[in-house]
C-alpha cells in the first residue's frame, strides 16, 4: 500500500510583492515534497495570484488573521480544513500577529511545541536573513543546504525538541 507523500502548508499574510517573493519557496517545497503545497493566506487577491499556479494546490483563506476566532466564518472553515488533512509540514513565514496564528494552528491540531519561530523555540526573534531558506534547509532540501549555511543555534534548537521525544511538524520562519 502506498501512502501518499505529506502535503506542506506555507502561513504567509503578506501584501502583493511578499506574496509573489514566495513563489521561490513554494517551488523548492514542491521539489522537496513532490507535491505542490497548500497556502494559507488572508485577502481576496491572492487567489488570482496564484490561479493555475503549478507549485500552489489550494489556498486556505482567512478573512483576518487578527480578527477573533469565534466572531469569524472563514477561520472556522480553514481549521476545519487544516484538521482535515492531518498533520504536515507547516511553514509560517510571517512574524506579525503571531499568537492569533499559534491560536489557530493550535485548533487545528498543532501542539505549541510542535512550532519553532525561525528555527528556535517560541517568542525568540530570529535573525532576518535568511530565515524561510534556512528553514528548509533544516527540512533535507540539499539545494539550499549549499547555498543557505546554517547556525548553530538554529540547529541547536531543532536538535532540543528531537531529544525531547517530541515530533517536530512545524517551522515558523519569519520574514521580517
Amino acid at each position: 500500500m502506498s501512502t501518499a507523500p505529506p502535503r506542506p502548508l506555507v502561513v504567509r499574510f503578506g501584501a502583493l510583492g511578499d506574496m509573489v517573493l514566495l513563489t521561490p519557496l513554494l517551488a523548492l517545497l514542491r521539489q522537496r515534497y513532490g507535491v505542490a503545497p497548500d497556502v494559507l493566506s488572508a485577502g481576496a487577491w491572492t487567489p488570482p495570484l496564484y490561479a493555475d499556479h503549478p507549485d500552489v494546490h489550494q489556498m486556505l483563506l482567512l478573512g483576518s488573521r487578527k480578527r477573533p476566532y469565534w466572531s469569524d466564518p472563514r477561520q472556522w472553515r480553514a481549521v476545519a480544513q487544516l484538521r482535515a488533512t492531518g498533520p504536515r509540514p507547516v511553514y509560517v513565514c510571517d512574524e506579525l500577529a503571531t499568537a492569533p496564528l499559534a491560536r489557530l494552528l493550535a485548533r487545528a491540531g498543532f501542539a505549541a511545541d510542535e512550532v519553532l519561530v525561525g528555527g528556535r523555540p517560541p517568542r525568540v526573534r530570529a535573525p532576518a536573513l535568511g530565515r524561510s531558506l534556512a528553514g528548509l534547509r533544516r527540512a533535507g532540501c540539499a539545494a539550499l543546504a549549499r547555498r543557505c549555511p546554517g547556525r548553530g543555534g538554529r540547529r541547536a534548537a531543532v536538535a532540543r525538541q528531537r531529544g525531547r521525544g517530541g515530533r517536530l511538524r512545524g517551522v515558523v520562519d519569519g520574514a521580517r
